[in-house]
């Protein structure tokens, strides 16, 4: 997104997955996200696996599911073992809490509907 908005003539389409130009519609700071956001940093390493999934997955996605098998199976995916907090993750939190594009996007014609 970032590409797009500062070298236009660079970038003919973009698709984005998994993405937002504003953190704070995307995933206000709730007293479930704080708490959740705690719990992935605190307890036994299988305490924060389940508060690392209750964080990124809709609650009925986890229903019945056995977690410690989902949370071993996504670790590949994200590369780490959902239990750890990477020193990076911070960073990239809080570089994500600061970036606001909606502004830039109301620019681009296609993108003037969404905001």
């Amino acid at each position: 997104m970032q590409l797009a908005l500062s070298a236009r003539t660079r970038v003919r389409s973009l698709a984005l997955l998994c993405t937002f130009a504003n953190s704070r519609r995307a995933a206000p700071l709730t007293p479930r996200m704080l708490w959740l956001g705690m719990c992935t940093r605190i307890g036994t390493r299988r305490m924060r696996r389940h508060a690392f999934l209750r964080l990124v997955m809709p609650p009925a996605a986890l229903l019945g599911v056995d977690r410690d098998a989902l949370a071993e199976r996504l670790a590949p995916l994200f590369g780490h073992d959902l239990g750890e907090q990477l020193p990076i993750i911070m960073k990239q939190l809080k570089a994500m809490r600061a970036y606001d594009a909606p502004r830039r996007l109301g620019n681009w014609p296609a993108c003037r509907r969404w905001w």
